[in-house]
């Protein structure tokens, strides 16, 4: 009990000392409040642009140092790679030139999920991790939400089969208009690897998985851009 509450103290202290510290990255077109999200979304990116405001060039590394999401949402960024849901740190630094500036993304995932989620990155210089910048963003997520993740409203999505997949895997699916409808694959980081049109309010739909490498996927059924609901996919 002793131990975690010095480790609260100190990442409190980090963080209040992150908010008056200015650090060599400076940011801009940051969000000013709460990013509104409804449950629904598939997915949420604020972009933001990084300024190296020092005299002089400077390597920089980023960090996620503080990731409160409700269980089931997912947060990750893009900086220089994309990293997954999972990593926390980028793995090789960042170049920058002095008074030059590179864009970062950071996507949010509510997957039918209300509730507020905190995310914070850290920018610092690679050889001085005193020289360091804090960036926040709050996520307010709203919507009435399924306790089936795989249900909302009369949108469903099946169990994909067989599973695991090697060629190719089958899924039902029900919607209530299909003209706006869709399935999308993605890889655990949110990469695209195909999306399809749905020609019908309700059937099954093969989808080929003959040239993905193997590993862990979600299905997502989408309706106007919207995920309203999520299988994972084996691909062996």
């Amino acid at each position: 009990m002793k131990k975690s509450l010095t480790f609260s103290l100190t990442l409190s202290a980090l963080l209040l000392s992150a908010n008056v510290f200015a650090g060599s990255v400076t940011f801009q077109n940051v969000p000013t409040g709460p990013v509104p999200v409804t449950a629904n979304t598939y997915e949420k990116r604020v972009d933001v642009m990084l300024t190296n405001s020092a005299a002089t060039p400077k390597n920089f590394q980023g960090a996620r140092i503080l990731n409160a999401v409700q269980e089931g949402q997912e947060s990750f960024f893009c900086w220089g790679i994309c990293l997954g849901p999972g990593a926390d740190s980028t793995l090789d630094p960042v170049a920058m030139a002095a008074g030059t500036s590179q864009a970062m993304q950071l996507h949010f995932r509510p997957n039918n999920v209300s509730g507020t989620a905190t995310v914070t990155l850290r920018f610092y210089d690679e050889t001085d991790h005193n020289d360091f910048s804090d960036l926040t963003i709050v996520f307010e997520v709203a919507g009435n939400v399924s306790n089936d993740p795989a249900r909302l409203g009369t949108a469903t999505l099946g169990l994909p089969f067989p599973a695991p997949a090697r060629e190719s895997f089958s899924v039902n699916y029900a919607v209530e208009n299909s003209a706006n409808a869709a399935i999308r694959l993605t890889d655990m980081a949110g990469r695209e690897v195909t999306t399809q049109r749905l020609s019908g309010m309700s059937g099954v739909q093969r989808v080929s998985v003959a040239n993905v490498p193997a590993g862990m996927y979600l299905l997502h059924l989408l309706v106007d851009e919207k995920s309203v609901a999520t299988r994972k996919v084996v691909v062996e």
